[in-house]
């Protein structure tokens, strides 16, 4: 082929790439069109963004407004917490036995796309819209800070639920620090999780967005770590000085029975451990 006809082929590419670009624009732009007022007026916001710092901001309140414009169903009763169906799409959890999605987290999870489940289609068509638009406007890799490992991680530190499981470890995300080789909780799992820990006597306290499952002891403190799928870690810590933990054990969700009892044996065989 001589050079003048890979020319011509280059430039035939890279008007297609152009019109297919269009082409996607039209369409998130028309998504977003479908939506309520109120809704369409905030995801749209993202055109008023002057600077990175106002980007991080616009997400955060975003994503609050379309919490805010949940209904939590009538119907749904649970001991932790209230479900609704996502504002913007429509959907619910993808269990085939949960309608709708957790309040406030498992909403959360589903606009930003975290976890197992689908991320919402129209969430997602409004930040890809933003993050286009941004590149444009402030002449920079800002899609590229966004989407960067290290970003999204200070992101999402300044916006999820956090986890702390030692006296004076840090406050972590959901899957940091984890194999997740039996993968993470949903929200309902986590709940259910949570329910187990109190009926165990552990205090579920929230401070500043970073939750802890602790039960204290005079001589020790026990930390759980509920995260993971079919099973709660739970690491004791001794409170002399100088003594870190001490033991570390599992407690499966399988076991249904006689769940106090076997708990204070594993305690007891854990501060036993020379």
């Amino acid at each position: 082929m001589s050079l003048s006809e890979n020319q011509k082929s280059s430039s035939m590419l890279e008007k297609r790439v152009r019109g297919l670009e269009n082409e996607l624009f039209a369409a998130r732009e028309a998504i977003l069109s479908l939506m309520p007022a109120p809704l369409q007026a905030a995801l749209t916001g993202f055109y008023t963004v002057e600077s990175r710092d106002e980007a991080h901001q616009w997400r955060e309140e975003v994503v609050q407004i379309i919490i805010d414009h949940a209904k939590p169903l009538p119907n749904i009763t649970v001991s932790f917490g209230k479900r609704a169906m996502c504002p913007l799409c429509g959907e619910g959890s993808p269990r085939p036995n949960d309608d709708g999605f957790l309040l406030p987290d498992g909403l959360r999870r589903h606009i930003f796309g975290l976890g197992n489940g689908r991320q919402c289609v129209v969430s997602k068509a409004a930040f890809a819209l933003a993050k286009d638009h941004w590149a444009t406007r402030f002449r920079s890799a800002v899609d590229e800070r966004l989407t960067s490992s290290v970003e999204t991680v200070q992101f999402r530190r300044g916006l999820e639920t956090l986890y702390r499981m030692a006296p004076n470890g840090p406050a972590l995300l959901m899957e940091e620090g984890l194999s997740t080789f039996r993968g993470l909780r949903d929200a309902t799992s986590l709940a259910w999780a949570e329910v187990r820990l109190t009926e165990l006597g552990f205090s579920v306290t929230v401070q500043n967005r970073v939750k802890t499952y602790t039960r204290e002891y005079p001589e020790w403190s026990i930390f759980a770590d509920p995260r993971e799928k079919g099973e709660i870690v739970f690491r004791v810590f001794g409170k002399s000085v100088g003594v870190d933990g001490i033991a570390k054990f599992t407690l499966p969700d399988r076991w249904k029975h006689d769940l106090n009892k076997k708990f204070g044996a594993a305690v007891a065989a854990a501060v036993a451990r020379p």
